[in-house]
């Protein structure tokens, strides 16, 4: 193989096995209730390959050996694209095989098909050309994912307001706007890279336009002037850390507000634009925000430096988590929480909901997320493959407990004679009803707990291999370990409760991440 592709497959590799990794394994464990996940998971990680094809040279600063090479940048160009065609190709194929078999038969196969080429196509066009212009992979792969939302947010609006009753002008109007995207950012890329000078320094800060930053930043200078001190200046170059996650949350703000003008003409494809529209961004938000605390400073290379600085390590944490989490829950799901709330009012005032209990089973899954996104930082040297390895590491999580599944489920069935007598039923729950809300309400607790215990071993070891330069294997192996026996733990005790309903054990034995 030319060495050229050779280095190309091997950067883009990684990027790739993850994302058919996050679509099937879905599949796998939830069958036909993950429906169109493998779409949003598709769209996340097609985003993340078209990005990374210049990424890695903005972020290791080789861009200026790549321009040098005596080979033709039309060369290079059509090099790196076939590999990142190729890669698309084998997720989109993955996606489309996982949908076509686990959906349900209302979503027809045309429309399948060619919701995974656009998703593809949108991608394989858009996502190198917007890290060009960025200079910088994060930006290049959210905007991927924006700015074709957005488009297909405003042809929703267009279509359902005159077209609705007409298929022909709404599949026209689709396929102008896809071709005035793809087209012109395709050939706006190549020519971009066909004229790039080349830069030594590192990727590009993350910053909106001088004029709107300055009037955005007007109202806190005068707080930010007034209050100083070592750990104050801390905390003020964590939150300048986190930048891209606000300027991720005015995206999200934007295409909520278009899905909310879209619900008001139909509910059904409002309803679906809203929901991807917030699962993309819950999703992404604590991955963002966990892998720039520590993996941000790592591709600058100055993490080693911060340690010798006055503040000890401990106070330089304590620093980065009072910014990343307090972020990473009100951006990712208090904001969200609020935008929904809002609109349930607006939209629909007497419909019942658990919404208390939806956000906090969602806030401590974010607790969680967050703070295994910022235990990936500690040994990633760029944002992106931090948030590559979040999701690997929580793919690894669920492929090996569903791997476990026999032994777990014996486990749990030899933890049921062993249940506090508190956790069975008695004269407290002398019917059926009463004694399956009891065991729900044990079932939550216990995976609140769970997922408390796993956060706080995330931030132990994060905070470990944090202030230790240099880590080996070894220990991470040994972490490894650990997290997937305390997973193990709690999946066994809450299968324990499921499996102990007061009177007979059921045939077939459920099994619940």
């Amino acid at each position: 193989m030319n060495p050229r592709l050779r280095k190309e497959s091997r950067e883009l590799l990684p990027a790739l096995a993850v994302t058919i990794l996050l679509i099937v394994v879905p599949y796998a464990i939830w069958g036909k209730g993950a429906e169109h996940f493998g779409a949003v998971t598709l769209a996340l990680g097609a985003a993340i390959m078209g990005a990374l094809t210049f990424g890695h040279e903005t972020h290791h600063r080789t861009m200026p050996l790549l321009l040098s090479q005596p080979v033709a940048r039309r060369t290079i160009w059509r090099e790196k694209m076939l590999v990142l065609a190729v890669g698309l190709v084998i997720a989109s194929a993955t996606a489309w095989l996982c949908l076509q078999g686990f959906c349900s038969t209302n979503w027809q196969t045309a429309a399948m098909t060619a919701t995974v080429a656009v998703i593809a196509l949108c991608a394989f066009c858009g996502a190198p050309t917007l890290t060009l212009l960025g200079h910088n992979a994060i930006a290049g792969a959210v905007c991927a994912i924006c700015f074709p939302g957005a488009i297909a947010l405003v042809d929703s609006i267009v279509i359902e307001r005159w077209f609705r009753n007409d298929r022909v002008p709404g599949l026209c109007i689709c396929g102008c706007s896809l071709l005035l995207y793809c087209v012109p950012a395709a050939w706006i890329g190549y020519a971009k890279f066909q004229g790039l000078q080349a830069l030594d320094g590192a990727s590009r800060e993350l910053a909106l336009p001088t004029a709107v930053e300055t009037i955005l930043a007007r109202p806190f200078a005068g707080i930010s002037t007034r209050l100083n001190g070592p750990f104050v200046s801390l905390i003020k170059k964590e939150l300048r850390l986190q930048k891209p996650t606000f300027l991720l949350t005015g995206f999200f703000c934007l295409l909520a507000l278009g899905g909310a003008l879209l619900f008001i003409e139909s509910k059904d494809v409002g309803a679906g634009v809203l929901a991807a529209d917030f699962a993309i961004y819950i999703l992404l938000i604590p991955l963002i925000a966990g892998g720039l605390s520590v993996a941000e400073e790592r591709a600058w290379g100055i993490a080693d430096w911060h340690l010798t600085l006055p503040p000890s390590s401990k106070r330089q944490w304590l620093a980065k988590m009072l910014v990343t989490l307090p972020v990473s829950l009100v951006l990712g799901l208090v904001l969200p929480a609020g935008l929904y709330w809002a609109g349930a009012l607006f939209f629909a005032p007497k419909e019942e909901r658990m919404f208390l209990q939806i956000v906090l089973a969602i806030a401590l899954v974010q607790l969680c997320v967050t703070s295994l996104a910022i235990y990936a930082a500690t040994f990633s040297n760029s944002t992106t493959k931090a948030i590559l390895a979040s999701l690997a590491l929580i793919v690894a999580l669920c492929t090996a407990l569903m791997l476990l599944k026999p032994v777990l489920i014996t486990i749990a069935l030899m933890l049921v004679p062993m249940l506090p007598a508190a956790w069975r039923p008695g004269s407290d729950y002398p019917t059926i009803p009463d004694w399956y809300e009891h065991q729900q309400m044990l079932a939550l607790g216990i995976r609140a707990v769970a997922l408390v215990v796993l956060a706080c071993f995330f931030q132990w070891f994060a905070f470990s291999n944090y202030r230790q330069v240099g880590t080996s294997v070894r220990k991470y192996a040994c972490q490894g370990a650990i997290l997937l026996i305390i997973a193990a733990l709690c999946v066994c005790l809450v299968n324990a409760i499921d499996l102990w309903p007061g009177w007979s054990l059921p045939q077939s034995p459920p099994f619940h991440l």
